[in-house]
């Protein structure tokens, strides 16, 4: 498993793309013409692959997505890979992969907070005022 940086930021309410276009696909270099699985996880939001061409999955979309396929199949499904943090989610959240029940490797995701823009509510009409 790699790529080129161990952390990524993101800001809060916005979502981080994997991808070779953006020079961090996560990769995956165990070779060979054979299958295997990995389970990508996260603690506070949410992952949906690139492409499910060519493997097998449960959980898309979800905290825990596991992929099952030749590398070259793997690594095309997670090329596009999108991490989106739960709404109003900021600080640091994991993304574990592990190869079959083995933890292959971690990155820190930073989920910088923003300003969110004040809400107001309107009283209801029924309410009086003494």
């Amino acid at each position: 498993m790699s790529t080129n940086n161990l952390t990524q930021s993101l800001l809060e309410d916005t979502t981080l793309l994997f991808a070779s276009s953006n020079n961090n696909q996560l990769v995956v270099a165990d070779g060979g013409p054979g299958t295997r699985t990995y389970t990508f996880k996260v603690n506070y939001g949410t992952l949906a692959l690139g492409s499910t061409a060519g493997v097998t999955f449960t959980g898309n979309n979800t905290g825990t997505v596991t992929i099952t396929g030749t590398s070259a199949a793997v690594n095309t499904a997670l090329n596009g890979l999108v991490y989106s943090p739960t709404a109003n989610y900021f600080g640091t959240d994991t993304l574990t992969v592990l190869n079959g029940a083995t933890t292959a490797m971690t990155f820190s995701l930073g989920v910088t907070a923003v300003n969110d823009a004040p809400v107001t509510t309107v009283q209801s009409a029924s309410q009086s005022f003494n």
